[in-house]
């Protein structure tokens, strides 16, 4: 089944809501994520700019290798910790295995990205998967966290999914159940953490099955040298050094995602980790547009969503109809905030 057709199923199960809005990707964070944002924001000392989503050869996603040795864990109880909570409707009878991929593959390579930096104190991880994937149940693990005000929380989801004529994107969870992107976000800021960041791999068409309008022509991703695992100071520009919300998807309104036919997991993960996983020096010299020897999340996704693309492209079968290429979509990309000490590249 293409993942067009998938998604097409996913609008049958979930059924219409009301008639749909074209999406800017140029334009503000929507209603619902601007509001938690602040109410985020509204916690910390001083003001900075919001970072608004921005537009710009592949790589392929190295297998995690557990070759470095991992350095003692030099954490303290004050330190900043990551809350990790990867989750995927792996008993979905399409595309579960390839989803279950996804979560597993993300924990994992956070797990041994801490591992190696001798961090292992700073990351907590659950993965959510099998017959546990429900709104009640991912939600109650996001409130079962024990985030600080000092901590950022990360939920990635890995599914089906679609947006409304207001682009509210709901996570199409096992037995038809149904969790807005919204309701996650706000669990996540009854905890008040520095960050949250909400990933999600899955369809955004239109849930009255109208076509989206591209907001964004990808450009070519950069050919940036390949990594094994993410490095600590991409760690802390990305999951550290931003404050309010993250929230990033594998496409734009209107468009469907899709998981790799010729390897495990899905276009926009593997796009993902793959960007992440890039040496932290090369990363900087590639998507640094600003000259502050830092990368910032606005920075990141026109490479991630190039890299997407290209992926998609390079999956099509022989004779397949050249259908727009999926590419990453931000709804919001944090503020950049670092503290004093973040390393910043040579």
């Amino acid at each position: 089944m293409s993942p067009r057709s998938i998604a097409l199923l996913l609008v049958a199960v979930l059924g219409p809501t009301s008639p749909a809005v074209a999406a800017d990707q140029a334009a503000a964070p929507r209603a619902d994520v601007q509001r938690i944002e602040d109410a985020i924001l509204g916690r910390a000392s001083g003001q900075a700019n919001r970072a608004r989503p921005e537009s710009t050869r592949p790589l392929v996603r190295p297998e995690v290798e557990r070759q470095a040795p991992s350095r003692p864990d030099v954490t303290r109880t004050d330190d900043p910790v990551v809350h990790l909570l990867a989750v995927a409707d792996s008993n979905d009878p399409q595309i579960g295995a390839k989803v279950g991929e996804d979560a597993r593959h993300v924990a994992d390579l956070f797990e041994e990205s801490f591992a190696q930096a001798g961090k292992r104190g700073r990351l907590r991880t659950r993965v959510v998967v099998g017959d546990d994937v429900t709104a009640r149940d991912v939600l109650a693990a996001v409130r079962g966290l024990a985030a600080r005000p000092q901590d950022t929380v990360v939920v990635y989801f890995s599914g089906h999914g679609m947006v409304d004529g207001r682009d509210r994107h709901t996570l199409g969870l096992g037995s038809r159940d149904r969790l807005s992107g919204a309701a996650v976000l706000e669990a996540v800021a009854a905890h008040g953490p520095r960050l949250a960041v909400l990933l999600t791999d899955m369809c955004s068409n239109f849930s009255d099955r109208r076509s989206g309008e591209p907001a964004v022509t990808p450009g070519a991703a950069r050919d940036l040298p390949r990594g094994r695992v993410i490095a600590w100071a991409t760690v802390e520009h990305l999951f550290l050094a931003h404050r309010g919300v993250v929230d990033l998807t594998a496409a734009e309104p209107g468009f469907p995602a899709g998981v790799e036919r010729r390897g495990r997991g899905s276009y926009f993960t593997n796009a993902l980790l793959q960007v992440l996983t890039t040496p932290h020096s090369a990363l900087v010299a590639g998507l640094d547009r600003n000259g502050d020897r830092a990368v910032q999340w606005s920075e990141v996704l026109p490479q991630l969503r190039a890299a997407a693309a290209a992926r998609s492209r390079a999956d099509r079968r022989p004779g397949e109809s050249a259908e727009r290429p999926q590419q990453a979509y931000a709804r919001s990309l944090g503020v950049w905030a670092p503290a004093t000490g973040v390393a910043l590249a040579p």
